[in-house]
């Protein structure tokens, strides 16, 4: 009997080895495109010579290895712009003379990215991080992303009508979320917050993230009493955007333990620093921000767009975890929605064969984990379009839980713009804000 067992487990073992290994699927050089995009990554295979079957590119020469279209696309940038550091000492090393070398340490190091070419790191290091620019960040990004994407056509086969294999209805790529979430993008409803998460640090000031709630402060030993102007005084930078020209306060959500640590400066846009005397608290508590140490109350007129925000050490100790502008005079603390509302918009004219046409949707980023979409509709200013079942991609893969928009079945009208009124969370694929979104329809077209 014990032996019979051990055969039956063996035979089990082996039946459910067999089917995993028959799980992947063997590699091949041939990669589908789409609006710049490979449709099933998992098909590129970067060292292979194409075989003569794989045909034309879309600039009508054989398609070629990963290696040879590196070599005609990005290493010319790396090894002019780059080579000091990454061709010799930094990792990775793709600005070497060796093409194979600086190919693998590109493609082995994840900093290309066919599926996006946007949020390849290659490019984001350029146009996020401002990494050794050679000239203005934002024309290096671009003529970076470009080499990718010459990299990614001179190796991909394009049909007889010299046209990428695929055939669905689907828009180009958003901007990366934390471009669509930049302050300059976002809307309020009157009361707008920052949490620091995202505000720039001079030091001594610091970001504390592992308590609750999370804040910014300049430990004590660092000084007190400085003055506005004080340049060892710890600093935290951030922006906002007000949607209109109101007139608005300040509050904040502060540990001000005893009265040597209770005091901050503030400066928003161009107005003058701001001596914030706070009462001592229990804690972390709401206040509403005083000037002077006479706690004199103080409102401002604010115009509409975006401000910068500085939170300036005077005595170090104080601790600041919500800061927030409001125009309304009812406010008091409390729960502050912080979540920032953009509208993201994708031109269906190529789709259609029609100009002017839009489809948009309101995305905030709901939590750690997720985005909120709604409000979903199309704009038509002449022409009544049909759609049916929509799926929102986020790096162009349709996520089957993110379903809500797939029961469409509607006649959009130049009076009715509403393609839904449903909200959908939708999970985030990164959390480094390189996120980009896509829609796909199984029909779209004007009638």
């Amino acid at each position: 009997m014990r032996y019979a067992k051990i055969i039956f487990i063996a035979i089990c073992l082996s039946g459910l080895l067999g089917g995993y290994t028959h799980c992947i699927k063997p590699p091949s050089n041939k990669s589908k495109k789409r609006n710049n995009t490979a449709i099933d990554p998992s098909e590129l295979v970067y060292n292979n010579t194409p075989s003569q079957e794989d045909g034309m590119n879309t600039y009508g020469d054989p398609v070629l290895s990963s290696i040879d279209a590196f070599a005609q696309s990005m290493h010319p940038i790396t090894k002019q712009y780059c080579v000091n550091c990454h061709g010799s000492f930094q990792q990775p090393l793709h600005a070497v003379s060796d093409v194979t070398q600086a190919h693998d340490a590109v493609v082995n190091s994840f900093k290309v990215n066919f599926e996006n070419f946007e949020s390849s790191r290659m490019v984001l290091k350029l146009r996020d991080s401002q990494h050794n620019c050679w000239s203005n960040c934002e024309d290096n990004a671009n003529e970076m992303r470009d080499s990718i994407e010459k990299w990614y056509n001179l190796m991909t086969p394009v049909n007889s009508n010299n046209e990428q294999n695929d055939s669905r209805l689907i828009t180009s790529m958003s901007q990366t979320v934390s471009t669509l979430f930049n302050a300059a993008n976002t809307t309020d409803n009157g009361t707008v917050g920052i949490n620091f998460e995202t505000a720039m640090l001079k030091n001594p000031m610091i970001f504390q993230n592992n308590t609750t709630p999370f804040y910014i402060e300049t430990p004590n030993g660092n000084g007190g009493n400085l003055q506005n102007n004080n340049n060892n005084a710890g600093i935290a930078y951030d922006s906002i955007r007000l949607s209109s020209a109101n007139t608005y306060e300040y509050w904040a959500l502060v540990d001000a333990p005893n009265d040597q640590d209770n005091s901050f400066h503030i400066k928003v846009g161009n107005n003058n620093y701001i001596e914030w005397h706070i009462p001592t608290t229990n804690g972390f508590e709401w206040r509403k921000i005083t000037s002077t140490n006479n706690m004199t109350p103080y409102s401002v007129f604010l115009a509409g767009g975006v401000h910068n925000v500085e939170i300036r050490q005077r005595e170090d100790g104080t601790k600041m975890s919500l800061f927030v502008i409001t125009s309304d005079q009812s406010f008091s603390g409390g729960d502050v929605s912080l979540s920032k509302m953009v509208e993201v918009t994708f031109d269906l004219s190529s789709l259609l064969g029609v100009q002017g046409v839009t489809l948009s949707f309101d995305l905030e980023e709901f939590d750690e984990y997720s985005y909120k979409v709604s409000n979903l509709r199309i704009n038509s200013p002449s022409s009544n379009i049909k759609v049916k079942n929509i799926k929102i991609l986020i790096n162009n893969v349709f996520n089957p839980q993110h379903s809500t928009y797939t029961i469409v079945d509607k006649m959009i009208t130049p009076l009715d713009s509403t393609v839904s009124d449903y909200t959908m969370l939708m999970l985030k694929t990164n959390t480094d804000g390189t996120d980009q979104f896509s829609v796909e329809f199984e029909e779209l077209s004007v009638n």
